[in-house]
């Protein structure tokens, strides 16, 4: 993968890679991760031939990617353009309901492009928030106006990551309980 892309991708570690992430083998081989066929395996898509000096055939717009799953290979480095979720608030657990009468939801997202959060939803209902952009990082915040009742409550957060004329996007969920 020529290094002028990677600048625009985030490395992970292998366990967090999803479909649409990039498998690099530098200066080799490139494979697009689509999903674990199990602890140490993965479907991925990957092109077939005799290498960048095959001449064109009849037929290769239809046979030259293959998709299929491999044993996963440590030399394969995992990059992904998706924005990264790297810290939030209230994590998942348990909180007691007495100390917590107004929650605030805190989350803190990287991208290698303009990165951006859209949406911070809890319990299926979009709240308001406020954000700080910085390169690369945004932080939101949502200071819950009204009180949340004992029980399970999940968090929904929407971002994005333009980079090189291309929107990714992801959305990060997660519980917590008030007891």
């Amino acid at each position: 993968l020529p290094l002028h892309f990677l600048i625009f991708v985030w490395k992970l570690i292998r366990i967090v890679s999803k479909g649409g992430d990039i498998l690099n083998k530098r200066g080799s081989h490139v494979r697009i991760f689509c999903s674990w066929a199990g602890t140490n395996r993965v479907y991925v898509y990957e092109s077939t031939g005799e290498g960048a000096n095959r001449s064109f055939r009849t037929g290769d717009e239809f046979g030259c990617v293959v998709y299929h799953a491999i044993d996963w290979e440590s030399e394969y480095v995992p990059y992904s353009p998706f924005p990264q979720f790297i810290e939030i608030i209230p994590s998942p657990g348990t909180y007691p309901l007495s100390q917590n009468p107004f929650i605030t939801i805190s989350v803190k997202c990287k991208g290698s492009g303009d990165v951006d959060i859209y949406n911070i939803g809890i319990d299926n209902q979009s709240v308001a928030f406020t954000k700080v952009k910085k390169r690369g990082l945004v932080t939101a915040t949502s200071n819950l106006n009204f009180v949340l009742s004992e029980g399970r409550h999940k968090v929904q957060v929407i971002a994005v990551n333009s980079i090189a004329g291309q929107v990714f996007w992801d959305e990060y969920c997660w519980e917590f309980d008030l007891l």
